[in-house]
């Protein structure tokens, strides 16, 4: 049987079709092979899920029809908590700056001048008040060298001011335009030309408006934003967020060379080591030490800086509660081999899948996919061009067992 594209995708919505298949395994053959120049987590999580998901995204390029608002509302929630990191630092050089006046001013001798006690701690005061009263209640007693010196540091002062009312500003903007930001990542996902953002995004947010479960669902997002930012606003910022990498990779025996690309969301420089964490909305019920995403940025930080991370988190804002693992070496190299194993199946010609109500349900690519139902053997180039940069040829067979199906 075979399919255009349109009644593909009318036939695929129905996911009844999906469940009688969810005991078989399909063997998927290639006219070429995968070749691989860079791997990533996204990468190997996809083909690990489905190899047809992998192919449909990364071979073909096949565009995503579905709704991208969830995936797009926690891509802003990441760019938020980075942003109110990066925040956090400015505040924090602010105050280490306004101190250092704070220290100037002590060492002035206009204190003594002033048989003031509302000056005997200078610590928790504002400068620019306190240079202020100085320069307008004592300027007799003042000299002209001392007076210039105050009117320096009350200049800076000034200036550390402007900068904290503003760097607190953009941390509340960055939250009131959650929903903007959502948008926008969503155009992004989808590919939306720069010509044609303006419109697109009007009537992306049009659709918000409308659709109660999207509101509903931005509006959760941004409480559990809010309250994980509010239980964490007086702890120290961390050392880099959204840090991106890229490494080389080996293989030991053939010493072809792959490159491994990503970000870890933050790493902090504790005292017992560098800490990777990756901000999650849920935790994985299971250990994170047999995350396939936790183990590549282990692996990741060893490679850049010749360094065991001391330990990799896993961080939930939703529910403020955290796991970890600590790295190890024999762990590092275990995850490189299974890399490079991933890899050559993925260069193969063939690929086996094992379709499902569940997977197929969550895969946004299953609208463009074969097996998503039953029905649908093949698809003929011709109804290809329009969804895929190159053609691939599907034979079904019916597999083995599905334990098998990881031959």
């Amino acid at each position: 049987m075979k399919a255009s594209l349109s009644q593909l995708e009318t036939d695929t919505k129905n996911l009844d079709n999906v469940y009688h298949l969810e005991n078989h395994s399909y063997r998927i053959k290639l006219d070429t092979p995968v070749k691989i120049t860079a791997i990533s987590v996204s990468k190997l999580r996809s083909y690990l899920a489905c190899p047809l998901e992998f192919l449909l995204r990364y071979q073909y390029h096949v565009p995503v029809k579905q709704s991208l608002i969830p995936l797009a509302a926690g891509k802003a929630m990441h760019n938020v908590l980075a942003n109110v990191e990066e925040k956090k630092k400015e505040l924090k050089d602010i105050e280490t700056q306004r101190s250092g006046l704070v220290d100037e001013l002590a060492e002035l001798d206009v204190f003594g001048l002033t048989h003031d006690d509302e000056f005997s701690d200078l610590s928790g005061m504002d400068v620019v008040e306190v240079t202020e009263r100085l320069l307008l209640d004592y300027e007799d007693a003042l000299t002209v060298e001392t007076k210039s010196k105050i009117e320096k540091i009350e200049k800076i002062a000034k200036k550390l001011r402007a900068k904290k009312v503003k760097a607190n500003d953009e941390i509340k903007e960055s939250l009131i335009s959650f929903n903007d930001q959502v948008v926008n990542e969503a155009l992004l996902l989808e590919g939306v030309s720069v010509l044609e953002m303006p419109t697109k995004k009007l009537e992306m947010e049009k659709t918000l408006n409308e659709i109660s479960e999207i509101r509903d669902l931005l509006d959760l997002r941004k409480s559990e934003l809010n309250s994980f930012l509010d239980h964490n606003k007086d702890k120290e910022p961390v050392e880099s967020s959204e840090l991106k990498f890229s490494v080389t990779l080996e293989h030991p025996e053939t010493n072809r060379k792959m490159w491994l690309i990503g970000a870890y969301d933050q790493v902090k420089m504790l005292p017992e080591g560098p800490v990777i964490v990756e901000m999650k909305r849920r935790l994985y019920t299971t250990s994170i030490e047999e995350s396939i995403q936790f183990q590549v940025y282990a692996l990741a930080y060893y490679k850049q800086y010749n360094v065991l991370p001391a330990r990799v988190e896993a961080v939930s804002f939703a529910s403020n509660t955290s796991k970890h693992f600590i790295p190890s070496l024999e762990g590092v190299q275990a995850t490189e081999k299974w890399i490079w194993d991933t890899i050559a199946k993925i260069e193969k010609y063939s690929h086996v899948v094992t379709p499902s109500a569940q997977t197929c349900d969550s895969c946004f690519y299953s609208w463009a996919c074969p097996m998503a139902n039953a029905d649908l053997y093949s698809y003929p180039l011709e109804d290809l061009k329009e969804a895929t940069t190159r053609s691939f040829q599907l034979t079904k067979t019916r597999a083995k067992p599905r334990a098998s199906a990881k031959e």
